[in-house]
């Protein structure tokens, strides 16, 4: 997928993990409840969420980073 409009369903009620490059506060739009966003740079991780829920992760910290974030967030709510 390399735009939101490749999208086979909303994620209403979920938690959607994107790279910074395909970020936009159109996953709230669409019913994505958190949104984590891996980004290469703290440029792009000092980046206005225009009140997305997210978490800006640093792609080179690995998976554990991803797994401790999601781990972190509150259970999704998958409401359809």
């Amino acid at each position: 997928m390399r735009y939101i409009a490749e999208i086979q369903r909303w994620p209403i009620g979920e938690i959607v993990v994107v790279d910074a490059r395909q970020y936009t506060p159109w996953w709230a739009v669409v019913g994505a409840e958190h949104v984590v966003i891996l980004s290469d740079s703290s440029k792009q991780l000092e980046k206005v969420s225009s009140g997305v829920p997210s978490t800006w992760i640093h792609r080179e910290s690995g998976p554990e980073a991803l797994v401790a974030a999601l781990q972190s967030l509150p259970p999704a709510t998958h409401q359809s």
